[in-house]
């Protein structure tokens, strides 16, 4: 192996915070002013990295509740939403702290220096996805976005950890104590921490069209519930448009509105042979304008189902879309009502794409998880001294999340986060430590660089990525699930144990994608119990949601080596 691998230093922090997105840049910021020393350690490049800094994305939305601008709105209705959204699968408790504190988190954000669109001094709010009221306001420039939190850390001197990747927790009895990560030239890190935040983010590239940042591939959610905390609502994730040619990019789904031409490699515009005859295309494609991810709840579903199957039956572009003539629409006058929108329009000929002349092709994406890791009101887990925030939680969101709410979840639950997780740092004199597991880890991915000849880890990433996206994506069924497990299963028993990791990136690699298979099993399976559709979630062999049986979330959780499902309610 190119590069060696070798315990170079141990290092003590009140709270470590693990990602360096939106939720754990907030979190670290909320740790320091509770007067906790605090380490945050980021996979990739500090404020550059990560979804909250997506290059393919041109900007933030986030929902909150301004009485002064919206005297028709409130919180109240705000958390109706959700739950009429969530379709069960929130928790309550959770959900209400999210709309109750929101308002105040996007303050912050001001008061920081991030710039949201405003006319004549308001904001500019628009009807998010699953809406009802305009509360969804947006901050379009990426570049200050980046610089805004960058400066919050360095002007608090918070120290970063950059291209550094945790690869395990540390626990004793119960209580996670710190983790183990790896940086690129080998050395591996011990961090001894009082309190330990997971903002990770979610795991969308285990499938293989994704629109997500490359670093998110599930090493949170699997350190946690090694660690013992729970998952919940793993099934339900959330599938939305991009651009896969001339340059792959996020699509604005409002631009359905205006019904353009949407057609196959036949030049078929193939959506009419999927519609039953009660339904015309004009009338699906207004209702699927309405939201950016795919949901069985609505008649907009027959559209994403109609352009998915049509690209698994290869009747797709050569670069696995379907073609969308927009010409007809950048100038339309009732752009008006949309302004993100037609920040959209003008950013696409920002990015050398003129849709008045080029036709665009466009696929569906792995996009943001619903669920993820369970906690309570502070942001804590199953574990004593591990907090989650941003995606990688499940609970404020359930089977369909309103548009906006993420960037809303990793401000609110960030700062809560980091609040408790410095409070319970206060309370710790002294952080209890085992060298034995520290060694016992250490050697679970030594062993990585040993097989010789084996095989790469792209490979059978490349394999977990096409089984999820043909298998568990828009339409989901019995046989398809069975069969994804299956081979999943064969992947672990038969190359896993035979990755050959021949420098640290690949060293890496292999670490992650043992994360991927064990997470893409933990959701194939959450995806063949739940024998309904629900929200994000849609079983072509059972089409209609049944609460009878599954008006429950399905909890994942380990117990020894063993990983067990169970139903059950949370609130």
């Amino acid at each position: 192996m190119r590069g060696s691998v070798s315990l170079n230093e141990i290092i003590s922090t009140d709270v470590l915070v693990i990602g360096g997105g939106a939720a754990g840049i907030r979190a670290a910021i909320e740790a320091n002013d509770n007067g906790a020393d605090v380490l945050l350690v980021v996979k990739g490049k500090f404020a550059k990295t990560g979804s909250s800094f997506f290059s393919l994305v041109h900007g933030w939305g986030i929902q909150a509740v301004f009485k002064d601008t919206n005297l028709d709105d409130s919180t109240e209705k705000h958390l109706e939403e959700i739950l009429e959204a969530g379709l069960g699968m929130c928790d309550v408790k959770l959900a209400r702290i999210l709309v109750e504190e929101a308002p105040q988190r996007v303050m912050d954000l001001e008061r920081y220096g991030i710039e949201f669109k405003k006319e004549n001094g308001e904001f500019v709010q628009q009807v998010g996805c699953f809406s009802k009221k305009p509360r969804a306001i947006a901050a379009s420039d990426m570049k200050n976005i980046r610089s805004t939190f960058r400066n919050e850390i360095i002007k608090r001197n918070i120290k970063v950890l950059e291209n550094t990747m945790v690869f395990d927790l540390l626990t004793i009895n119960n209580t996670c104590v710190g983790a183990l990560c790896i940086k690129d030239n080998g050395d591996i890190i011990a961090i001894k921490a009082k309190s330990t935040i997971l903002a990770t983010g979610g795991a969308s590239t285990i499938f293989k069209n994704n629109l997500n940042s490359p670093e998110l591939t599930g090493d949170g959610q699997i350190m946690a519930i090694n660690a013992g905390a729970e998952l919940l609502n793993m099934e339900f994730i959330q599938f939305i448009y991009g651009i896969v040619y001339p340059k792959k990019l996020l699509f604005a789904e409002r631009v359905l509105e205006f019904c353009p031409k949407i057609y196959n490699r036949h030049n078929e515009l193939y959506l009419e042979g999927y519609l039953p005859d009660s339904l015309e295309y004009e009338e699906v494609l207004k209702d699927r304008a309405k939201h950016g991810p795919f949901s069985s709840r609505s008649i907009s579903k027959y559209f994403d189902i109609a352009t998915y199957k049509e690209i698994m039956k290869r009747n797709c572009s050569e670069h696995g879309g379907v073609y969308i003539d927009l010409s007809a629409i950048s100038n339309n006058k009732k752009m008006e009502k949309y302004p993100f929108t037609k920040d959209w329009i003008r950013w696409l000929f920002s990015q050398g794409i003129d849709p008045n002349s080029q036709i665009l092709e466009i696929a569906p994406h792995a996009h943001a998880f619903n669920g993820g890791v369970r906690v309570n009101e502070r942001a804590e887990t199953k574990v004593k001294g591990l907090f989650a925030a941003g995606e990688i939680i499940g609970g404020p969101h359930g089977a369909d999340r309103l548009g906006g709410n993420m960037m809303s979840l990793t401000q609110v639950f960030g700062a809560r986060a980091g609040k408790y997780a410095a409070i319970r740092s206060k309370k710790i004199k002294e952080i209890p430590w085992n060298e034995e597991s520290i060694k016992r880890k250490y050697s679970s991915i030594t062993k990585l660089t040993k097989a010789k000849n084996g095989i790469k880890p792209d490979k059978i990433d490349e394999e977990i990525k096409r089984l999820m996206w043909e298998n568990v994506a828009i339409c989901r069924n019995e046989k398809g699930l069975s069969k994804c497990i299956e081979k999943l299963e064969e992947i672990g028993n038969k190359y896993i144990p035979n990755i050959a990791a021949g420098n640290i990136k690949e060293l890496k690699q292999a670490i992650s994608v043992r994360n991927k298979l064990t997470l893409s099993k933990i959701i194939a399976n959450s995806a063949l119990i739940r024998k309904e559709s629900r929200g994000s979630h849609y079983r072509e062999d059972f089409p209609d949601i049944d609460n009878n049986e599954f008006n429950k979330c399905i909890i994942v959780e380990k117990e020894g080596e063993k990983i067990l499902y169970k139903l059950e309610s949370v609130n």
